[in-house]
């Protein structure tokens, strides 16, 4: 079996054979979480506007991803597992998605005809994407690393940041969440939070807006 490793968009526009594309914590996880909630199918666009368009054409009934990190204006979700899992409607849905890395990986992938498979794969779904390769006896195998926040313009690098566990429980009491010091910047959402011995204890996905709760109170 050849297995190339590549990464971000010229690696897209290469990718030849059975192509994997990764974008690790968000897009396909997002699109994992819809689908185990019922979604009938998701159409991944390059562009949002592409996304926008199959909504308004009643292709796609709700639109979701995210520019930067943030969701657009006229989107009806971001690009976010968390907000998925707590959508109220989503079965039964056709989705349309279109985020800056992942989405955008598989439509550049795609548009080469060079690929005999492209596979988008997530954190939730990188073991059953290896089992189904296996099991076809799939080879050439061409791997794109997709998902860097703003990866051209700060580097392809892991972006680390170092914190504490400030708190045991989440907003509004909730024990299944712990908060954190460290900053989480615009499309670093859904990052691994790890501890000293290099596990993986949580999964980053928001901030406080402190200008809400300030008002709220």
């Amino acid at each position: 079996m050849q297995i190339t490793l590549d990464s971000l968009k010229h690696g897209a526009k290469k990718a030849t054979g059975t192509v994997i594309i990764i974008d690790v914590f968000r897009a396909f996880t997002t699109a994992a979480v819809a689908f185990s909630k019922g979604a009938n199918s998701i159409f991944l666009t390059e562009t949002i506007e592409e996304a926008v368009e199959l909504k308004k054409n009643q292709i796609a009934n709700i639109t979701m991803g995210e520019v930067n990190g943030i969701k657009p204006l006229n989107f009806d979700h971001g690009n976010s597992p968390y907000e998925i899992s707590i959508a109220n409607k989503i079965s039964g849905l056709k989705i349309a998605q279109s985020t800056r890395s992942g989405t955008l990986g598989v439509s550049l992938a795609a548009k080469t005809n060079n690929s005999t498979h492209i596979f988008a794969t997530g954190l939730m779904t990188a073991k059953s994407t290896t089992d189904i390769i296996k099991s076809r006896n799939l080879d050439n195998i061409y791997i794109v690393a997709m998902g860097y926040p703003l990866g051209e313009y700060t580097g392809a690098g892991v972006k680390i940041t170092k914190g504490i566990v400030s708190a045991l429980s989440g907003p509004g009491n909730n024990y299944s969440e712990f908060q954190i010091d460290a900053a989480i910047g615009p499309g670093s959402s859904g990052g691994p939070i790890i501890n000293k011995s290099a596990q993986v204890v949580g999964v980053a996905y928001g901030g406080v807006n402190k200008y809400k709760a300030l008002i709220e109170e």
